[in-house]
Formats: structure tokens, C-alpha cells, sequence
């Protein structure tokens, strides 16, 4: 398995994870909530985490974009590199809420300090860091929110960009 497809099964673990973790109480003897993980695409590119209890049916899709192709509206450190494999788009949808996630990570060889300053003349101060790493949360407008994460990694600094547009308070499960 590639390195794209154990991360997009990761994600969709995490969904899973998170849909049955987030059901709330069941009585004793109660049934818990049905769970079904589907793969799409001929090397994993995509897949399904759905759950039904007695709240109804969530369902959170996963597949991967390229952000040449559809950029985010977040600022991007200059010549920062794309890593594999993580620019990824989740829908999660349960009764008449959606919510879409993309995210992408980037690397640069720059100091995290230069990077970090860098998104402080971007973004302004940001809600929480120090000298090796930063995080920037911006509620844009109605439903959508920002989020940019600075942090010294091997090999660079990391730079982990999410965009979060629709039904905030969406819950799976219970």
C-alpha cells in the first residue's frame, strides 16, 4: 500500500473512530450503531465512512484534490512544497447538515521563524505558538473558517492549511 492510500485509510479510521465514539449513551441491551467503510477508486483515492443509529444515517466522504487546480483562499508561504498524498477534501453530511474540510500539508527548508513571521504579517497574531510553532484560527464569514498551523519538523517547517465551509456544529452520532 502506498503512501496516499495509508493515509487516506487513516483518515477513514478516524472518521469511523470518531462516528462511533460521538454516538452519545446506549442503554443496556440497546443496539449500537452500524458502521460500513467503502474504498473508492482504483488505488484508494477515496472513500466512505457511514453510520446509522437511532439519530439516522452520517456518512463522511474522502478523496483527494490537487490545490493547483482548486487553490484555497489562504495565504501560502512562497515556495513552500506540497507534500504527497495530503491535500485532502472530507464531506460529512448527516440529515440536512454538510460540512466540507480541505486540507493540504506543505514543507519549506526556511526556519520556522521566518515562516511563522512571515504568516504574523499575513494573518495577525495568532491564537496560540511560541518560537516553534503557531497556529492561526479565522472565522472568514458565515460558516467558514481558516486554520494554519506552523511547526519545526524534520527537514523544515511543516505547514498544515484547513479550510472548514458549511454546518459547524455537525455532529455524528447520537
Amino acid at each position: 500500500m502506498g503512501r496516499r492510500s495509508w493515509r487516506l485509510a487513516a483518515v477513514l479510521l478516524l472518521a469511523a473512530m470518531a462516528a462511533v465514539s460521538g454516538c452519545g449513551r446506549k442503554e443496556e441491551g440497546a443496539a449500537g450503531p452500524q458502521v460500513s467503510v467503502e474504498r473508492r477508486g482504483e488505488g484508494g483515492e477515496g472513500g466512505a465512512v457511514k453510520l446509522h443509529d437511532e439519530g439516522g444515517e452520517s456518512q463522511v466522504e474522502v478523496w483527494e484534490f490537487d490545490p493547483q487546480l482548486e487553490p484555497l483562499d489562504i495565504p501560502l508561504y512562497p515556495g513552500a512544497a506540497l507534500v504527497p498524498g495530503s491535500a485532502l477534501v472530507s464531506r460529512t453530511a448527516r440529515g440536512d447538515k454538510v460540512l466540507l474540510s480541505h486540507q493540504a500539508e506543505y514543507l519549506t527548508p526556511d526556519h520556522v521563524q521566518a515562516v511563522t513571521l512571515w504568516y504574523r504579517e499575513k494573518m495577525g497574531i495568532p491564537l496560540e505558538g511560541g518560537d516553534q510553532e503557531a497556529t492561526w484560527v479565522k472565522a472568514e464569514e458565515d460558516k467558514v473558517v481558516k486554520t494554519v498551523m506552523v511547526e519545526e519538523g524534520e527537514g523544515g517547517t511543516r505547514i498544515r492549511v484547513m479550510e472548514l465551509r458549511g454546518d459547524l456544529d455537525l455532529r455524528l452520532g447520537g
